[in-house]
């Protein structure tokens, strides 16, 4: 198989669906025996250091001479992208998200590892300058990524306000750990106090090797709808994921938790029921346009004390056994109000493998 330049090239998101096929692959799904990648130089790949790291698996062919041999074969039967991930049953609609929580459900059944972990003299380099910002040998951090418009461009589906991370970001500080906010210099800043919250985003030490250890070394991440996830996600590091839509592309596997955005009617004004919000075509919806024009829906972003206990029920899920503070009952109601309206499109019957916060649900208790 050979992977679509751009697509690969460009999204840190693609990190998710690439993962799970090379998966698919090991867990002998498909009868693709290799992989290969083309392109013109490393510095055009969207984070460089993970390109080693992807070439593990990868035969990556790099080099002007070689991308001309790429575009030249250039066919829809040798191109494979996010369009099918090989399960070993049949499955009707080949979603690539829906098709990668099966996947990584039959990998965790297996006990098998995360593909991916750091190498140590990639530890030992960034370990040298974490010591430089004031994190030691024994401090532990969780990372945080709120997508914003300056990056990519704006999508208010997706789109958060950092501001209402303040709350989530002081209780981990006050916990003993660090907080490293990821992301870019266009990033909008935010006025915290603690010394252990860094703004690495719009630091000096910004670099492909650091956005890569930060991700996959944290205690858990704290994100939303934006593809730096992915990447933590490939290296086992929980999630903890807010204000998530399309619904469609809830990926996530048994070690995390998330919480949707909310859905408002723009015809009465009420808040759409989770059996709407995860149904189709709302939870397909891909642009602005569609979710306000078409469906004639707007957004309700997850308010601080939202993110506040979907961080602080993380953090206790994974300090302590999960049945301390999980409300299994209403996870259950969660669950069975999706199960006739396939919320993991082209498998039916088959349940997210991640929990909704408690404290959402509660709060949202007539939604359900």
């Amino acid at each position: 198989g050979v992977i679509e330049l751009g697509y690969f090239s460009k999204t840190i998101g693609s990190s998710y669906t690439v993962d799970a096929f090379i998966k698919s692959m090991k867990l002998k799904y498909t009868n693709i025996e290799k992989i290969e990648f083309y392109i013109k130089d490393r510095r055009d790949f969207i984070n460089s250091k993970m390109l080693e790291y992807w070439e593990k698996y990868i035969q990556i062919k790099i080099g002007r001479d070689n991308f001309k041999l790429y575009k030249k074969n250039l066919s829809k039967n040798n191109i494979w992208h996010d369009v099918f991930i090989p399960c070993d049953i049949n499955v009707d609609k080949k979603y690539a998200h829906s098709s990668g929580v099966y996947i990584q459900k039959k990998w965790d059944e297996k006990n098998f590892k995360p593909l991916f972990s750091m190498n140590e003299n990639d530890k030992k380099i960034s370990k040298d300058l974490l010591s430089k910002i004031g994190i030691k040998e024994n401090d532990w951090y969780v990372t945080i990524h709120v997508r914003e418009s300056n990056f990519k461009g704006e999508e208010s589906y997706r789109d958060s306000d950092i501001n209402n991370f303040e709350e989530a970001i002081n209780y981990i500080n006050s916990m003993g750990g660090w907080v490293i906010r990821m992301g870019d210099k266009t990033m909008s800043s935010i006025k915290i106090k603690d010394e252990k919250f860094f703004d690495y985003a719009n630091s000096d030490y910004k670099s492909d090797l650091l956005d890569v250890f930060f991700c996959a070394t944290a205690k858990f991440m704290i994100g939303t709808s934006s593809g730096l996830s992915a990447l933590s996600y490939i290296f086992g590091v929980p999630l903890a994921l807010t204000n998530l839509l399309p619904t469609a592309t809830v990926y996530l596997s048994k070690r995390d938790m998330f919480i949707p955005r909310i859905l408002k009617s723009n015809k009465d004004g009420k808040l759409l029921k989770f059996f709407e919000i995860f149904s189709p075509p709302i939870n397909i919806a891909m642009i602005d346009g569609s979710y306000r024009n078409l469906l004639e829906l707007d957004f309700v972003e997850n308010t601080s004390d939202e993110i506040f206990y979907l961080v602080k029920e993380m953090f206790e899920y994974i300090s302590n056994d999960k049945e301390n503070f999980i409300n299994d009952e209403l996870q259950e109601r969660f669950h069975k109000s999706l199960e006739n309206i396939e919320p993991l499109i082209g498998f039916p019957g088959m349940r997210f493998q991640c929990n909704v916060s408690s404290y959402f649900l509660k709060k949202y208790i007539n939604l359900l």
